[in-house]
């Protein structure tokens, strides 16, 4: 857990890498193989992403990590926060994010749907897994959301349903 994140943050040391994992015993995980890889430009939050702010609770569906669902549940006094993609701006502290890398397990349909152009305007690059077995309909609303701003290569998995959707901002060199 955290091999990207350790690999961004060693591949240039000035850049700020902030990782999410709302899964407790992933976020531990993380925690101590960032600890010992790279603790000076990562930060980690157990935070998920979601449509809107709150609160959720993570359930194992399977014995995979990819069957970790997020379950919303604003009442969950142990539960794990939720921000949309907009607070990922106030948790970095900034205006801009350079690269945002997505791999939200079938709730990437909700996160988006939710997003303004103006918001996602301010990634200049996403990748993310896409999920259409679980949320039919997620790349297209992807490709709906972000074409505005982005230009989209999408790239199909084997298993059928999912795959890579690369996007960078249409004002960006190539």
């Amino acid at each position: 857990v955290g091999i990207f994140a350790i690999q961004m943050a060693r591949q240039n040391r000035r850049c700020r890498v902030i990782a999410l994992e709302p899964f407790p015993e992933n976020f531990k995980y993380l925690e101590a193989n960032v600890a010992r890889a790279c603790p000076e430009n990562v930060t980690c939050c157990e935070v998920a992403l979601g449509a809107e702010f709150g609160k959720g609770q993570m359930q194992t569906a399977g014995s995979r990590s990819l069957d970790h669902v997020l379950r919303l549940d604003s009442a969950a006094a142990d539960g794990v926060p939720v921000i949309p993609l907009g607070g990922l701006f106030d948790l970095a502290s900034t205006e801009e994010i350079d690269f945002l890398k997505v791999d939200i397990e079938g709730s990437e349909h909700a996160v988006f749907a939710a997003a303004s152009p103006d918001l996602l305007g301010r990634f200049k690059r996403i990748a993310m897994e896409y999920h259409d077995q679980i949320v039919p309909g997620t790349l297209e609303l992807l490709r709906g959301v972000l074409n505005p701003t982005h230009e989209i290569i999408v790239r199909p998995s084997k298993m059928e349903g999912c795959g890579i959707l690369l996007a960078r901002r249409r004002d960006l060199k190539k």
